[in-house]
């Protein structure tokens, strides 16, 4: 059977938060059911009335993130026998096609041919003076305006083959791809709702020390790294945006790590707020 079209999915643990804003993306662009969540079997009834292609129940523990690779990689496996592509990314991950070449990223999935692609990943930052964001309005170049390039996001979030990622899906079992894919990430736009997931979180029974404490609610912590992050440095323009610099970097840093077989490289992250180009409002 010839596949055709493109799946998403993501791991949620909730229907809130960053989860609307994220599922009207994907929904305009490749349709509600070729959407599918992988949750704990407590939060199912959240998405099952959502009308998606699925909600697969996690069978395990939720913050083993070594066994929730697997199990994700599974699941995308199987969705390559009906789909030309997967769109792997978390649920507050939004993959967006180069707006200069490519009207929407449905567009560049159905003329892609690739086995895989990486993104050129940016975390979209609040800055000290910007107000809480409206999900109910655009936040790309209205509400938010700024961002910074990370190696974290370069994740390799399409593909039409099986892979397997790391922790966190930050590497995978192909070496990297970079073309005209950009993932923007929204956890640092906005630091209530930041704040309110690590409040979140914090309430759930989670086994490791290691990741207690990277979901413990920090309000002075969150307030530090925005006075930070808004003394940076400014710039704009798509050289800047799309620097191949950074992107040389990325891949010059990348090697086979032959205890798993997965391509890794190193987080940095460059101390340079970049304004979003213009081309990207309306885009979410």
């Amino acid at each position: 059977m010839a596949r055709d079209g493109v799946a998403v999915i993501t791991q949620a643990l909730s229907a809130d938060f960053f989860f609307p804003v994220w599922l009207q993306y994907y929904e305009r662009q490749f349709g509600r059911d070729a959407i599918y969540v992988v949750t704990e079997a407590g939060s199912r009834d959240q998405f099952a009335t959502l009308g998606l292609g699925g909600v697969f129940t996690y069978p395990g523990n939720n913050f083993d993130d070594a066994q929730r690779s697997k199990v994700k990689a599974g699941i995308v496996q199987a969705l390559l026998q009906i789909y030309k592509y997967v769109v792997v990314v978390d649920s507050d991950e939004i993959v967006i096609a180069d707006p200069r070449r490519w009207p929407s990223l449905r567009d560049f999935a159905v003329q892609a041919n690739g086995t895989h692609y990486t993104c050129m990943g940016f975390d979209l930052v609040q800055l000290t003076g910007e107000s809480d964001l409206d999900l109910g309005k655009p936040i790309l170049c209205d509400q938010r305006k700024f961002a910074y390039a990370t190696s974290s996001m370069c994740k390799t979030s399409l593909t039409r083959i099986p892979v397997q990622w790391g922790v966190g899906f930050h590497f995978a079992s192909v070496y990297p791809r970079l073309g005209d894919l950009f993932l923007v990430h929204l956890k640092r736009s906005d630091v209530r709702l930041q704040l309110a997931w690590m409040n979140h979180m914090s309430g759930r029974s989670i086994p490791s020390e290691l990741i207690k404490e990277y979901y413990k609610p920090d309000a002075d912590k969150l307030a530090s790294f925005v006075a930070t992050v808004s003394a940076w440095p400014k710039t704009s323009g798509w050289d800047e945006f799309a620097s191949s610099g950074f992107q040389s970097r990325f891949l010059g840093e990348v090697a086979l790590d032959e205890r798993d077989s997965i391509y890794r490289g190193k987080h940095f992250t460059v101390p340079r707020l970049i304004q979003i180009p213009d081309e990207f409002r309306g885009q979410v």
